[in-house]
């Protein structure tokens, strides 16, 4: 009787996949050469990739409250240059402010309803926005950079804090993106 049983290191490895991310992996590799879980590591290994995800997770829960502060601000500014536009074109009689405080009013709405997709871009466009406004403004009445000055503060900084968790909230999903996690 013939032998057909082939030697070990000529047996066909059968590969499975990631529990992870579903790549494949062959029983050999202790980490998935996609996302790095140790699929066929000890579970202190499991342990410690799903800790490293929590931890981003929760990381990514607090930029997006940052970033929602940013957007907050946003709409803010968007109503209240409405408010100046309806009272500059209705009461004060003064067309033109109007309709350039309302255009801002909708800009501002438009950049805070961005902000949900794309919030480094919108908060930042915002930020240029607001800043040329202020320089603007003070160039044409240099009085008018000190009306207001706690204001203009609070919101640069809320704009400012938003970018940069707009863009830390970035970073994060690419990361999690890499891992085969979903958010």
């Amino acid at each position: 009787m013939e032998n057909t049983e082939l030697p070990p290191e000529e047996h066909p490895v059968e590969s499975g996949t990631c529990s992870n991310c579903n790549s494949p992996i062959s029983p050999e590799e202790v980490y998935c050469s996609n996302c790095g879980y140790p699929e066929n590591g000890d579970e202190k290994e499991k342990d410690k990739f799903q800790r490293r995800i929590d931890a981003k997770k929760g990381l990514l829960k607090e930029v997006k409250k940052e970033v929602k502060k940013g957007k907050n601000t946003l709409i803010v500014l968007g109503i209240l240059n409405a408010i100046a536009g309806i009272y500059y074109g209705f009461v004060v009689e003064d067309v033109l402010t109007g309709v350039i405080e309302g255009i801002l009013g909708i800009v501002y709405l438009g950049l805070s309803i961005w902000s949900d997709k794309q919030p480094f871009g919108a908060l930042l466009s915002a930020l240029i926005l607001y800043l040329t406004l202020v320089l603007l403004l003070a160039i044409l009445e240099p009085v008018t950079i000190f009306q207001g000055i706690i204001w203009k503060i609070l919101i640069i900084g809320f704009l400012v804090r938003g970018i940069k968790s707009g863009h830390e909230a970035k970073n994060i999903y690419k990361e999690l993106d890499e891992l085969g996690i979903k958010y």
